[in-house]
């Protein structure tokens, strides 16, 4: 029942189980119990028998004792249920162990049937113990051994006792094991015939691994200790040799049996032995497994021969615990090569550092992480830092710009060491001071036996200066290139045989050809086959055959058009240094338009010649110095010489002294102040008197500078004479106007003065007859009754002279009104716009300014008169809806401005064929002011007057 339960349980067993095993021991202990106290009874019985025959201190002793063997008992009992707890647990303990043994365990049916297995068997075949029961044990393992399985069962069944296996192998999921199997077959109960088969699985993997591996190591020692370059010596406690490998019977010269059994000593130089002595015991004393000597100081070995070497050594102590002694193994080394070796890599990395010092080359060194371990002599130049800065730190910490990213750096470091980056790169380095230097590199990987990165070399050249160089150098070229293609001159570069190798835009365009079409062809195709072209290019060839370069020719070409341009050129030529040609160079201006200016030029100097000699005037030219350089024929009739006999000199010797010293101060004032001279002389010719007009001025430079002195005379005898006649004609005229201006004055003053009448008369006179004449007429109405026959006559004939009476009041105010005598001009102008709004239906706006004052008669009259003409102008030709009318005094003089919004009209067109414009502006002009019309078509008209106060009275509005 136990083993059942425990295998449907977890190890260790649960309360459960452990409940139900002392409910069982319980029952087994009280059926015990019943049997003894059944025997007890019987006994009891004879004891009681016994008893009575007992006398009763007897039998007192015997209750003492009874009572003594009961608490005997009852402690026994105590005992035994304590020990029977314990039994429990410790069966509980070993059901622990069993299943968490190191050892697997199984029980086997005489089938091979797993009827019990402990965990230890379940995690070596991978299954759980749930899976595994009732499963042939012989399906775990794999079937390369189940032969040797199902032997030794048979085995196991046909020898009793305790037997071992072969090594089998189990299958397990993940990882197969290799087991040996110890068991034997029993029978299951004492009393049963059925056998089962008790079998210890034991793992002998790592144990099978660590077999092997010291297989493989004795075997590997003994080829160390046969192949090795070292020497191994081995010595015991009392520095006897014990070991001699073959290595150390090379280095010291000697062979195994003659070291072996012999001290140490042998080997050692004489003068070192006491140190050794001293080091060996005190290593011997301490716990240090080993040592190593010969890194901070020399040690050296002794050969039989007595010659001694350099050695390093490192000696190592194991306790042989069978023996109870310690056995001390010392790894010798023959270093004398190693140390020449290293003198001369001294020697060699002091040469290579005193290279990389002096070279102008950066040499940059770094591990596989980067760091720098490496910086030579120019890089601590170029950058400010120095190496001690810069040691063991990244190099993308220190040298990269901010645009360029650190991940971006690595990611190419990363490159190089996978052998993916290109081997040369230039970037940008960031000095110390943070400027920039453009650097190239080149970079090599050294790389270990097995392919991982030692160092990574990188060694760069400062371009910096070459790059500038070569910028300003594109830079001067593109500025050449712009400079060839935007100078108007011809440049063509030419080979030592010359052949066209070049030209630039200017070219091109006056040949009409593109550079591609020419290029290697000869020069002298591009002329035309003259013979003047032919001597200019004899000229050339001889120039450089001589050495007499450069030389300039002139020559003709057809360009594309077939159009003929003149071209001066100017061949020169660029020397190798072994005084050879490189190449030659020839420029060339095109002088078509040149020489096209230049026969024009000469064309005009005949024709401004001819105009010259045909003109009326005298004309001549001299220079700074006072001689003739040209002169016309009517200078040359002048003064009775001819050209050939004028040019060349002077005044002096051309005219007398007098007018020569004249000609010479007029000539110099002109000299000094730069400005021309111009007058009217009189000079004295064969036929007599003559007024010449006289101009002189300088002829400058484009520069200003004077180079020449130029004088036209211009006889104007017979216009003096007609300026006389006129000048007194003039004379005559002006006196007519002035009477003329007079008489006008007078008629206006006379039309002023006849209107002024004629208006009194009518208002005076016809007017007041008219109204006698209405009052009769209204008086005669009253008489008669309203049916008389002549009562309408009367009543049209009085509304006629009604109509009659107002026509003439408007008449006689249109002739003069006497608001203007009587209140002013602003009221007058102010009646004026009133009538004239009423009459005409126009809207008028008078502007008049504050505080009215008196003005002159005449000059209100005038204005009035220009305000009621112009008013008759707009109902005549505006066609306005609106007049505006201004009256200001502007402190010097009164001005009248009348605006319309009419139609306008063309001024120049219409204002002096008007008779009312004429009269305006004479009644303006004779009282000094001025009278202005500003009018265009669609625009309006405005017409303004401004007249001056007189001088020496002030000027109101109003009238006198």
């Amino acid at each position: 029942m136990m083993v059942r339960q425990s295998r449907q349980t977890l190890i260790p067993p649960s309360r459960e189980v452990r409940r139900r095993s002392r409910m069982s021991s319980k029952k087994k202990s009280a059926n015990g119990n019943d049997r003894l106290r059944q025997k007890a009874e019987t006994a009891l019985t004879a004891i009681r028998e016994q008893v009575k025959k007992m006398t009763l201190e007897e039998v007192h002793h015997l209750i003492h004792e009874l009572q003594v063997h009961q608490i005997e008992l009852e402690m026994q009992n105590e005992e035994l249920r304590q020990t029977q707890l314990e039994l429990e647990v410790a069966r509980d303990r070993y059901a622990t162990l069993f299943h968490f043994s190191p050892v697997g365990y199984v029980t086997l049916d005489e089938n091979g049937r797993l009827l019990e297995a402990n965990l230890t068997l379940c995690d070596l075949v991978g299954v759980s113990r749930v899976d595994i029961l009732n499963r042939k044990l012989e399906q775990y393992v794999i079937p390369e051994d189940q032969p040797a399985f199902k032997r030794y069962l048979d085995f196991l069944r046909q020898n009793p006792g305790t037997h071992r296996s072969d090594l089998l192998t189990l299958q397990h999921s993940n990882n197969p094991r290799r087991v040996r199997l110890k068991g034997c077959l029993e029978t299951k109960e004492p009393s049963s015939v059925a056998r089962v088969f008790r079998i210890a699985v034991e793992d002998v993997t790592i144990q099978e691994q660590v077999e092997s591996a010291q297989d493989e190591q004795k075997a590997l020692m003994a080829v160390v200790m046969g192949g090795v370059m070292d020497a191994i010596v081995t010595i015991d406690e009392d520095q006897r040799i014990v070991l001699f490998n073959k290595a150390a019977e090379n280095m010291f010269r000697c062979s195994a049996s003659s070291a072996l059994g012999q001290p140490i000593d042998r080997f050692i130089p004489e003068r070192y032995r006491t140190a050794h002595q001293q080091h060996f015991q005190q290593f011997g004393r301490n716990s240090e497994p080993f040592r190593h000597m010969g890194a901070a100081r020399e040690i050296f070995g002794l050969r039989t021969g007595g010659e001694e070497f350099p050695i390093e050594a490192t000696i190592s102590q194991v306790q042989v615990k069978e023996k109870g002694k310690k056995l001390f193994t010392v790894v010798l080394r023959d270093v004398t090569e190693r140390r020449h070796a290293q003198e001369m890599l001294k020697k060699e990395q002091q040469f290579i550092t005193a290279i990389l010092d002096t070279a102008g080359a950066l040499v940059v060194v770094m591990n596989r992480l980067g760091q720098i371990i490496r910086f030579n002599r120019a890089c601590e130049r170029l950058t400010g830092f120095s190496f001690d800065e810069v040691r063991h730190r990244p190099i993308w910490e220190i040298f990269q710009p901010p645009m360029v990213g650190v991940e971006e750096v690595k990611e190419y470091f990363q490159a190089i060491l996978q052998g993916q980056a290109a081997t040369l790169q230039e970037n940008y380095w960031v000095t110390k001071e943070k400027k920039r230097r453009w650097i190239a590199w080149s970079y090599a990987v050294l790389r270990d036996d097995h392919g991982g990165v030692d160092f990574v070399i990188v060694t760069g050249i400062d371009l910096t200066e070459q790059r500038n160089a070569q910028r300003a150098l594109k830079n001067e070229q593109r500025f050449i290139a712009n400079v060839l293609n935007t100078t108007g001159a011809l440049v063509i570069i030419l080979d030592p045989q010359w052949q066209i190798l070049r030209m630039n835009r200017a070219c091109e365009q006056t040949v009409r050809h593109a550079f591609q079409d020419l290029k290697g062809q000869p020069f002298w195709n591009l002329l035309t086959p003259s013979e003047e072209d032919k001597q200019g290019a004899r000229q050339v060839l001889e120039s450089y055959k001589t050495g007499r370069l450069p030389c300039t020719f002139e020559s003709a070409i057809l360009d594309k058009a077939r159009r003929l341009r003149w071209i001066q050129w100017n061949t020169t030529a660029s020397y190798k240094k072994n005084g050879d040609v490189d190449y030659f160079i020839v420029t060339g201006t095109d002088i078509t338009g040149r020489r096209q200016t230049e026969r024009l030029l000469q064309q005009n100097e005949e024709q401004l010649q001819a105009i010259l000699d045909h003109s009326p005037v005298a004309v001549w030219l001299k220079d700074l110095e006072g001689r003739y350089l040209k002169v016309n024929r009517q200078f040359e009739r002048n003064t009775g010489l001819s050209e050939k006999e004028i040019l060349g000199r002077t005044d002096s010797q051309i005219f007398s002294s007098e007018r020569a010293s004249r000609f010479w101060e007029i000539d110099q004032t002109i000299l000094q102040t730069g400005q021309a001279y111009e007058s009217d002389e009189v000079s004295d010719r064969s036929d007599g008197k003559h007024t010449e007009h006289v101009f002189k001025f300088l002829l400058t430079t484009a520069k200003g500078k004077p180079y020449a002195l130029c004088g036209i005379a211009t006889d104007i005898t017979q216009r003096k004479q007609a300026e006389t006649i006129l000048q007194e004609a003039s004379q005559r005229l002006e006196i007519q106007q002035q009477e003329l201006r007079s008489l006008a004055a007078r008629l206006l003053t006379a039309q002023e003065e006849e209107r002024r009448r004629i208006s009194r008369d009518l208002h005076d006179d016809v007017n007041q007859r008219l109204a006698l004449m209405s009052l009769k007429l209204q008086s005669a109405q009253k008489d008669l009754p309203d049916i008389h026959p002549v009562m309408q006559k009367l009543q049209e004939l009085y509304a006629n002279v009604g109509d009659l009476s107002d026509d003439i009041r408007r008449l006689a105010y249109q002739y003069h009104p006497s608001i203007l005598d009587d209140l002013g001009l602003g009221s007058a102008l102010r009646s004026l716009c009133e009538d004239f709004e009423k009459w005409e239906g126009i809207s008028v706006t008078f502007e008049l300014p504050d505080g009215a004052r008196k003005i002159s008669q005449s000059v209100g009259t005038c204005l009035y008169r220009v305000a009621q003409e112009s008013l008759r102008n707009v109902v005549r030709h505006a066609q306005a809806s609106n007049v505006y009318l201004d009256l200001k005094d502007f402190g010097q003089g009164i001005t009248l401005a009348i605006r319309d919004n009419g139609q306008g009209f063309d001024v120049d067109g219409l204002l002096s064929r008007g008779l009312g414009f004429v009269s305006m502006r004479e009644r303006v002009r004779l009282l000094g002011g001025t009278l202005s019309v500003d009018s265009r078509p669609g625009h309006g008209t405005t017409v303004r007057v401004s007249i001056p106060h007189p001088p020496t009275r002030s000027v109101v509005c109003g009238t006198e």
